[in-house]
């Protein structure tokens, strides 16, 4: 007796993540309604594979295939067109064409093709893999998996749905991860390793159970029953079934009813409990056929005639034989139909043997087994002539519609090409007598405006030169006081002669983008508290802003910077006293969200000169400036790096800025600069100059007195520079030692 199960049917059924498709009745017209209507290609898509699901667990599966491959060739079409689609678009439009492959593969296993299958599922785990979809990936491997199963290619089949079931647990997919273990149970029931298939189904259902997920505590129980009864465990398969109608009873899952009545049935019958058998298969016969399901109910009719031949119930056992004989016949579902003859063989026999009309019934079971036999070699026969045909009919049919296609093809281009010309010939006609009319109109509508035109524009020229002059006075005053507030701000930096009282070799490349500056340089003669003798402080400071506005913040900053000097013991904590005077003078707190957010980057070194007589002894601090050090007779620039700080804005009122020291010998020069240099755009490319063009630079006159090192880089700037705008002020000073 065959076993009308659930096994083959959850073992395709797991391939897919989602399979609430099962339990919904169809909605193919509603799905059909909504693909022709929507305007939306992601849409199109999603609602394609959907109907594929309705399409193929309805047993349409010529449908499902033409709806799988059109879905494949939409997407692909889609996706060469995808430099025109957002990013979340093109990456769901991929997401369907992954789903679509993997719907060929499910239909091909189910056909039993399993190399097609194969294929379209290593395509599918290859889209998913290069587009970084981790759901359709594991979705992928589940498919894989499941299919080396069906091929007894265990080792193969329990990586793949190990690698499912990894994904899965890393994205927390339920779902997901409930087929894994319902896949990995399946493969080792499949070589009958029982305790590890029925702990990974528990594993499934107890996964299912927590979050609720019915149709994967179905999966479980049924699968767990499989396990039960092919270890011989018939009374915990019961159990198990009972448990899988129970759960499928409480969502309407008829699928799920049918087959649990069906197991247990098929377990009764061969434990000889006849009257439970035959109450559970005719349970399931009759939600068979309320399903349509023709070809269970005709398994269904053999099944309950084969419990009623074996209590020598002869007049049932050939009633129900006839009545799945009949199905099968009327349905063309050959291989029960094939069940059918040898049932009823076997039953005439087995009344021959008993000497009820001998002759009569060893002629009828000779008569059933030659149709049994003739059905056998038939279907043998068809599968190959069945290929054969249908490969022809798909090269015949390929090679019309090729042909058709070419000829509507040259068709439709002969006739556009009539249209575009005849439309051509037409438009240029009335775009001619709509272009001549204007013409006369405008013509004479011109002459009458002009002389009107002619009064008005004299009136509007006089009124110009008026407005001009008032903007001319107005910029004068303008510049007039800009020009002033430069001479205000030159007083406020130190004259060459005060500099060269307090430095030896130097210089000074101070060149504003306007009139005034957001740079400025600080050179000064102080004396340090907790320190002998006096120290010569430099500094290069970049205010936020420039022309006007920065000119203010380098006021604010050039007064608050010499009350820090007086303050500070070392250079670190001048900036820190930097800091906090510029915010105190800028009202700058974090609790106010009106306060200004202006500040400065500054580089400070202060100079000892008492070992003149072999270098100079030098503190650095910076807030986001670097020094940079030339070693005399060095090849290259040694940094030190800055505070990643700036000055008030956003940094906190405790803000520490670092001490460097540093011994410089004879010979040795070091600068310090602000960003304007660097970030000029110029050159045959217009690009950014770059810190690293500046070392270069530097680099390649190093040897030069500070005199000619400054006419150098002002030639350099210029000439980089060129037609460009200046986009920052500019301020580099450099001192040898």
């Amino acid at each position: 007796m065959k076993k009308s199960g659930l096994s083959l049917i959850f073992l395709i059924g797991c391939l897919q993540c989602a399979v609430t498709s099962s339990f919904a009745e169809s909605k193919t017209d509603s799905l059909g309604s909504v693909i022709k209507t929507t305007s939306s290609d992601t849409v199109k898509l999603k609602t394609l594979n959907t109907l594929f699901k309705e399409l193929y667990y309805a047993g349409k599966t010529d449908s499902a295939m033409s709806c799988a491959i059109y879905t494949k060739s939409l997407a692909e079409k889609l996706i060469k067109s995808s430099g025109s689609l957002d990013a979340k678009s093109a990456f769901t439009i991929q997401q369907q064409r992954i789903v679509s492959y993997s719907n060929l593969g499910k239909l091909f296993l189910s056909k039993g093709v399993f190399i097609e299958a194969l294929k379209y599922d290593t395509i599918a785990l290859s889209i998913a893999r290069e587009a970084g979809d981790k759901l359709n990936i594991a979705n992928a491997y589940g498919n894989i998996g499941a299919l080396y199963t069906s091929q007894g290619n265990y080792v193969e089949a329990l990586k793949n749905e190990f690698a499912s079931l990894k994904i899965d647990e890393e994205l927390n997919n339920t779902h997901g991860i409930a087929s894994a273990y319902t896949n990995i149970g399946n493969s080792y029931l499949a070589e009958n390793n029982f305790p590890e298939a029925l702990k990974n189904h528990q594993a499934c259902l107890d996964v299912s159970q927590k979050a609720g997920f019915k149709q994967g505590m179905i999966w479980a129980y049924n699968n767990m029953g499989d396990v039960y009864e092919n270890s011989g465990k018939h009374e915990e398969a019961i159990k198990s079934y009972l448990e899988c109608l129970k759960e499928s009873k409480e969502v309407g899952y008829k699928e799920g009813i049918a087959v649990s009545y069906a197991n247990m049935g098929a377990i009764q019958a061969e434990d000889g409990k006849y009257e439970e058998a035959l109450k559970n298969e005719s349970a399931s016969l009759e939600m068979y056929k309320q399903l349509g399901y023709g070809q269970d109910a005709a398994n269904l009719y053999l099944d309950i005639g084969e419990v009623f031949l074996k209590q020598e119930k002869y007049g049932d056992a050939e009633t129900y034989f006839n009545k799945g004989l009949d199905m099968a016949v009327s349905s063309k579902y050959r291989e029960e139909a094939k069940h059918a003859y040898r049932d009823l063989s076997g039953l005439f026999e087995t009344l021959a043997k008993r000497g009820v009309s001998p002759a009569q019934n060893w002629e009828k079971a000779h008569e059933n087994y030659k149709l049994f036999d003739n059905f056998k070699d038939s279907l043998n026969n068809d599968v190959t002539t069945k290929k054969m045909v249908q490969a022809q009919m798909q090269f015949d049919f390929d090679k019309r519609e090729s042909a058709a296609k070419e000829e509507q093809l040259k068709k439709d281009a002969t006739e556009a090409q009539e249209r575009q010309r005849q439309k051509f010939i037409l438009n240029g006609f009335i775009i001619g007598f709509i272009l001549l009319s204007f013409l006369v109109f405008f013509i004479f509508r011109g002459y009458r405006q002009k002389q009107r035109a002619n009064i008005i524009i004299g009136r509007q020229k006089e009124e110009v030169e008026k407005k001009n002059s008032v903007i001319e006075s107005k910029n004068k005053d303008i510049t007039d006081s800009i020009n002033y507030a430069q001479r205000i701000q030159n007083a406020m930096l130190p004259s060459d002669e005060e500099i060269e009282k307090m430095l030896n070799e130097y210089f000074i490349l101070f060149q504003p983008k306007a009139i005034v500056s957001g740079d400025f340089y600080f050179v000064s003669p102080q004396a340090i508290k907790g320190q002998h003798g006096m120290r010569t402080i430099v500094a290069a400071a970049d205010c936020t802003g420039h022309g006007v506005p920065g000119a203010f913040m380098s006021l604010i900053g050039n007064e608050k910077l010499r009350d820090a000097v007086e303050q500070g013991k070392n250079t670190g904590e001048v900036l820190k006293f930097l800091n906090n005077g510029i915010k105190s003078s800028l009202r700058q707190s974090s609790d106010l969200l009106d306060s200004t957010r202006d500040g400065m980057d500054i580089a400070l070194i202060s100079l000892d000169k008492r070992l003149s007589a072999s270098g100079w002894d030098v503190q650095f601090s910076s807030a986001n400036r670097p020094l940079w050090i030339i070693r005399n007779g060095a090849d290259d620039i040694e940094e030190i790096k800055p505070t990643k700080n700036s000055i008030g804005g956003f940094t906190a009122d405790d803000a520490t800025f670092e001490t460097s020291e540093i011994e410089l010998k004879k010979g040795d020069s070091i600068y310090i600069f602000t960003d304007g240099f660097t970030d000029q755009f110029g050159g045959a490319d217009g690009k950014k100059l770059t810190t690293k063009k500046f070392r270069e630079v530097l680099l390649s006159f190093r040897d030069k007195t500070m005199k000619e090192q400054k006419e150098r880089l002002t030639a350099f700037l210029n000439e980089w520079k060129g037609n460009n705008e200046q986009l920052d002020d500019i301020l580099v000073i450099g001192l040898r030692v």
